[in-house]
Order: structure tokens, then C-alpha cells, then sequence
């Protein structure tokens, strides 16, 4: 309806709309090679090693991974529609992407249902594939995803320390990816400001992994000939002059899908929780979603040993800028805080 109040008369009915959709996302899925591709040269992958690098000095990183959840409405009509419970209670589709330092999406997978976690998805994309292939090529740049706790540690697979550990090196480590990481939750911040339909994704259980891959793709297509300038208060500018000038374009319609999922999920029954996780792994076996991939030894103690690596260089960096800091610091005081020490400062 908000697409027929922007355009006129044309394109009056729900279903004429729904159309337009399917054919728009299908056409921006087309090109999806051309704006999300992985960076297989060396050149390619140097490039966002570096940019990676640049944010707080992690080396050697050739992408920061990690999923986000799309609500979508509940409906009976689902099969085994505990699947797609995520950990919120909320019907939900899961988005898995790998960014770089520019927030660029370098791998996208969309469509998992929302009861499966992160290291199961990333276990059945190609990405996995890709990264057990180049780890070794010893020409290649690129040696490991950043991840969160979320995923298991693996040689290809980084992830920092227990967050309440109380070694020096190691709280180091996990600050240097904490703030390298926020690059991937702010791309997500972007890419939903931008696409507000991502809030809550109400077209269909088969179109709507469509429409979250081609936002993806869309959002890189903006950032590359836009830049990151948000627009978002355009956006909030011109649903809040659809909702003054017709009160059927309010947000009364999404509360009452909203509430039409939540009365669905109160159906299930409080005793159902076991059957609920017997019935959601059933479901993925049929489906061909093994469970997660066991951790093979050689991985788990190689990616152990990458980790005190990482730890050891991050540390020496900490250590060599902050006697870059005070070096500053010092010879600024000693020119009695002259023009140029503050400018450099």
C-alpha cells in the first residue's frame, strides 16, 4: 500500500505490488556476483587485509563474520515452525555475512531458520570450503574470520579469549577484536536502517531469504557509488508524511502482525521445550542441515596456537604505541605545548 500511495493509481493492488517485488528481487539477485564476491586474487585479498589492519592493527585478517535476525510473522500454515524460534522467542530468519574493513559484504547467506546457531551455518556455506583451501596457499594474504564467541575456534576461524579473564595479553586481545568485530554490527546497523522491511520481513517464508540477500546487495551497490551517507531521515521523513496524509499507512498494521505471531507462539505448549529441540534437529537433518561440524583435533590445538600468535604480536603493539604515546606526550610537554606539538597531538 505505501508503494501505491508514493506512485499513483498504477500500482493500486497488493498483488500487482507483490509482483514488482518478485521481479525486482530476482533482477538485483542477478547481478549479486558483481557487487558480493570474495576475494580470491592475492591482490584482491591483500586489499582487505590491509583495510582490516587499518581499523586497529589486526593482521593477516581476511574478514570479519557474523549473523543477524530477521523477524519474520508467524503462521500456522509452517511445517515444523519451531525451527525458525530463535533464542528471543520471535520467528526469525537467519542472515550470515562476512564484511571487510569498509563494511562491505564479501560473502552472503540468507534464509537459515532462526533455532540454529552460528557455527552450524557456517559449517554448510562455501566460505568454509574456501577458507580450508587457502590457508594453504602460502602466497596468500588472508589467514583467518574474525569471529565472536558464537563460533568455534579453529586455525581459519579466530575468536577471542573468555571475556571475564583477567590476563593482561589476553583482555588486550579481546579489545583489539571487540573493536575490530564492531565493523560487521555496524554494517548490519546500516544495511536495516536502510532497508527498514528488515525490522520485521513480511513478504512470504520462500521470498523473504530473497529479499534479505538482495538488500545485501543493494546496500553494497549504495556504498560504492553513494558512500555511507545514511538515509535514514529521509526515510523517517517520508513514512511520517505517508502516515499524516493516510492513516492507513501506519505501523498499526505491523503491531497487529506482531501480535498475531505472538498469539501463535503461545500455542505451543510450555512442556513442549525438549520436543520443541528434538523436533528442530529432526527437521534440520531432513532438511540436509547437519549439525555442527565436530572441531577436528589438528584444527582446534593449530587455531589454539594462532591465537598466542595473535596475542603475542597484538601485545607487543599495545606495548610499542603506548611509548609511542608517551614519547609524545613528552616532547609536546617539553616544547611547553607549542602549536605544532598540539597539531600533531
Amino acid at each position: 500500500h505505501r508503494v501505491s500511495t508514493l506512485w499513483g493509481e498504477g500500482v493500486a493492488s497488493t498483488r500487482q505490488v507483490h509482483q514488482i517485488l518478485r521481479r525486482f528481487v530476482k533482477a538485483v539477485n542477478s547481478i549479486a556476483n558483481e557487487y558480493i564476491f570474495w576475494p580470491d586474487s592475492n591482490e584482491e585479498a591483500q586489499q582487505v587485509v590491509d583495510g582490516i589492519e587499518a581499523i586497529r592493527g589486526l593482521p593477516n585478517c581476511i574478514g570479519i563474520i557474523d549473523c543477524t535476525q530477521v523477524e519474520i510473522p508467524g503462521c500456522k500454515a509452517m511445517s515444523d515452525r519451531t525451527r525458525y524460534i530463535s533464542y528471543k522467542k520471535r520467528y526469525t530468519l537467519i542472515l550470515q555475512a562476512v564484511v571487510d574493513g569498509s563494511g562491505a559484504f564479501t560473502h552472503c547467506v540468507a534464509g537459515y531458520p532462526g533455532s540454529l546457531n552460528d557455527c552450524t551455518i557456517f559449517a554448510k556455506t562455501d566460505v568454509y570450503e574456501r577458507l580450508r583451501r587457502t590457508i594453504d596457499r602460502p602466497d596468500y594474504p588472508g589467514k583467518y574470520l574474525l569471529s565472536d564467541s558464537g563460533f568455534v575456534l579453529r586455525i581459519f576461524c579466530m575468536r577471542g579469549f573468555a571475556y571475564d579473564s583477567t590476563d593482561d595479553q589476553e583482555r588486550v586481545l579481546n579489545a583489539y577484536c571487540h573493536s575490530t568485530r564492531a565493523t560487521v554490527e555496524h554494517t548490519f546497523g546500516r544495511m536495516k536502517a536502510r532497508f527498514r522491511r528488515l525490522k520485521f520481513l513480511n513478504v512470504g517464508l520462500k521470498l523473504a531469504p530473497q529479499v534479505m540477500h538482495a538488500c545485501a546487495v543493494l546496500h553494497n551497490f549504495i556504498s560504492h557509488h553513494d558512500g555511507e551517507d545514511d538515509a535514514t531521515p529521509l526515510m523517517t521523513q517520508r513514512d511520517a508524511e505517508l502516515e499524516r496524509t493516510d492513516p492507513r499507512t501506519s505501523t498499526k498494521i505491523r503491531l497487529r502482525l506482531r501480535h498475531r505471531t505472538l498469539r501463535i507462539r503461545l500455542q505451543v505448549p510450555a512442556r513442549a521445550a525438549a520436543h520443541a529441540v528434538a523436533a528442530a534437529a529432526a527437521a534440520a537433518a531432513a532438511a540436509g542441515l547437519a549439525p555442527p561440524v565436530p572441531n577436528p583435533l589438528g584444527d582446534l590445538e593449530a587455531g589454539k596456537r594462532m591465537r598466542e600468535e595473535l596475542k603475542a604480536y597484538l601485545w607487543d603493539l599495545h606495548l610499542q604505541r603506548e611509548e609511542d604515546r608517551v614519547a609524545l606526550f613528552s616532547r609536546a610537554f617539553a616544547r611547553g605545548g607549542d602549536s605544532d606539538s598540539e597539531a600533531e597531538l
